[in-house]
């Protein structure tokens, strides 16, 4: 047993999924103020907790099917490096650490935070085995993300996002199901055009939102529709990778190793930032 292990249980890498904790206060425009900043930072260390707290019970539930997976099968209390005992010693101090960032930020942070935990683990009990609830449960998680987000720096979240956020997530969890198959057994028909249809749907949301005069009032420009280009490579660039048949490793490592996804995301974050701080720090000069 090493600390070591016990940082891999808690699934750091996966914390990058909570970045979306810091979404409102990015797009509101509000990362030069070093307050709100500190506050953003402190909600997405909660939801960090919060997550790996989650992960910890989803290994205590799953051993059995992570043992004989080919991938998972290296989870250390799959590969048995950490106690039973252990793991609920984790995922305890984990609840609490997140339950004391949650008092410290306030009533409508910890209301949205208790919600994800909750609705995780249902998921992770019974949801993930039904697919159309699955889906709707990750997505959902996706928006309380967002939500938390807001309600810790007291900002409101444009109509919009709701159905973007929900299509994307959905789109995501379609193509993890079918990259996680891949190796068994082609998608079926009504899998792939579901597939389809959801990533087609999140660019063309995303292309109305970037063209829709509810965005060019919002950020003061109406060139945010250059942004809607590297929407749409991610979203190819996903769906080729889904369908891959050689899995040799866990999806979301497959996502942030792929350099054309990250490229694009990064390029799509540089474009949105130049659009929303640039008018600000050219008027500090």
């Amino acid at each position: 047993m090493a600390v070591v292990d016990y940082i891999k249980t808690f699934r750091p890498a996966h914390w990058v999924k909570n970045l979306l904790v810091g979404a409102p206060l990015f797009f509101s425009g509000g990362m030069l103020d070093a307050g709100s900043a500190a506050v953003a930072a402190a909600a997405f260390a909660g939801f960090c907790f919060a997550a790996g707290f989650i992960y910890v019970v989803n290994d205590l539930v799953d051993v059995g099917q992570d043992r004989e997976d080919a991938v998972k099968r290296n989870r250390p209390y799959a590969a048995g490096r950490i106690s039973r005992g252990g793991m609920a010693a984790a995922a305890a101090g984990a609840a609490a650490a997140a339950g004391a960032v949650a008092a410290c930020i306030g009533d409508g942070y910890a209301l949205m935070l208790a919600a994800y935990a909750v609705l995780m683990l249902s998921y992770n009990f019974f949801l993930k085995k039904m697919r159309a609830a699955g889906v709707v449960a990750i997505a959902a998680g996706m928006i309380l993300r967002m939500l938390a987000g807001a309600a810790a720096i007291d900002v409101r979240v444009s109509a919009w996002v709701y159905p973007e956020a929900f299509l994307l997530a959905a789109y995501v969890v379609a193509g993890k199901r079918i990259y996680m198959d891949a190796a068994a057994a082609r998608p079926s028909a009504a899998e792939e055009l579901l597939f389809r249809a959801l990533g087609a749907a999140t660019v063309a949301v995303y292309a109305a939102y970037s063209f829709s005069r509810v965005g060019v009032e919002k950020y003061g420009t109406s060139f945010l529709w250059v942004t809607a280009p590297f929407v749409a490579l991610a979203v190819w660039r996903y769906y080729l990778l889904a369908r891959r048949t050689d899995r040799t490793r866990e999806h979301l490592q497959a996502i942030l190793s792929d350099p054309v996804i990250v490229s694009a995301v990064f390029a799509w974050l540089a474009v949105f930032a130049a659009l929303i701080y640039g008018p600000q720090l050219v008027k500090h000069i």
